[in-house]
C-alpha cells in the first residue's frame, strides 16, 4: 500500500480508499479460513474412512494428523510434491490469520511504516497476499474433485450451511475490488495534478 502514503490531514482516521482495503482483506480472510479448515476435515476424513474400510492404520491424531493425511494423498497421487508444497503454503497463511492477523493488515493505515519495523523480528511482515483467496479456491476445487476418485467420502453439510455467507462475501468483493480500483485512479490523478501544480508554483 505504498501508493497510500501521504499527508494525513485528518490524523489517523482511515481514508475512504484503506477503509475498502481492509474491508476486502477481512472478507478474503474469513473465506480463507472456512475453506482451508472445510478442507482440513475433508481431508482427514476421506484418509480415516479409507484407511478404515481397507483395514489400514489411519492417521494418528495430534498436530502432525494433516500432515500424513497429505502425505497419503501424495503416495496416492492425489497430490504432486509442487501441490503439497503449495497446500502447506496455504496452511501457514490461514495460521496467520488465525493467529496473527495485524502482519496482514499493517501496512494499511496511519502506522504503516510498523511494517518495516516488524520485518527485523518477524518471519512474515505485512504479509497479506492478494493472490492467497485465489489459490486457496482452486486447490479445494482439485481436491475436492481429486479425493473423490480414489478415496471413500464422507457427506458433508458445512459448505452449505456456509453458502449464503459465502455468496454474500464473493459478491461484496467483487464490489469493493472495483470500488478500490476507482479510488486507486482518482487518488493517481490528484498526485499528478499536485505535483503539476508544486512544478508550475516553482
Amino acid at each position: 500500500m505504498n501508493s497510500m502514503r501521504q499527508h494525513r490531514p485528518h490524523g489517523p482516521t482511515p481514508t475512504a480508499l484503506e477503509a475498502n482495503v481492509l474491508k476486502l482483506r477481512a472478507l478474503e480472510m474469513i473465506l480463507i479460513v472456512f475453506y482451508m479448515e472445510d478442507l482440513r476435515r475433508f481431508i482427514i476424513k476421506a484418509v480415516t474412512l479409507t484407511n478404515q474400510f481397507q483395514q489400514q492404520p489411519s492417521p494418528l491424531p495430534g498436530a502432525d494428523i494433516l500432515k500424513q493425511a497429505t502425505k497419503t494423498l501424495l503416495d496416492a497421487g492425489v497430490l504432486s510434491k509442487d501441490q503439497r508444497t503449495e497446500f502447506n503454503k496455504l496452511v501457514a497463511y490461514r495460521n496467520i490469520i488465525g493467529h496473527e492477523p495485524h502482519f496482514l493488515t499493517v501496512d494499511v493505515g496511519p502506522y504503516e511504516d510498523l511494517a518495516e519495523m516488524i520485518a527485523i523480528k518477524s518471519r512474515n511482515p505485512s504479509g497479506y497476499d492478494g493472490t492467497m483467496l485465489d489459490r486457496v479456491i482452486k486447490m479445494r476445487q482439485h481436491l475436492h474433485k481429486a479425493v473423490a476418485k480414489k478415496f471413500i467420502m464422507e457427506v458433508s453439510f458445512d459448505s452449505l450451511m456456509f453458502e449464503t455467507a459465502e455468496k454474500t462475501y464473493l459478491t461484496e468483493i467483487k464490489r469493493l475490488k472495483s470500488e478500490i480500483s476507482s479510488q486507486i485512479e482518482t487518488l493517481k490523478s490528484k498526485i499528478v495534478a499536485a505535483k503539476q501544480s508544486a512544478s508550475s508554483s516553482s
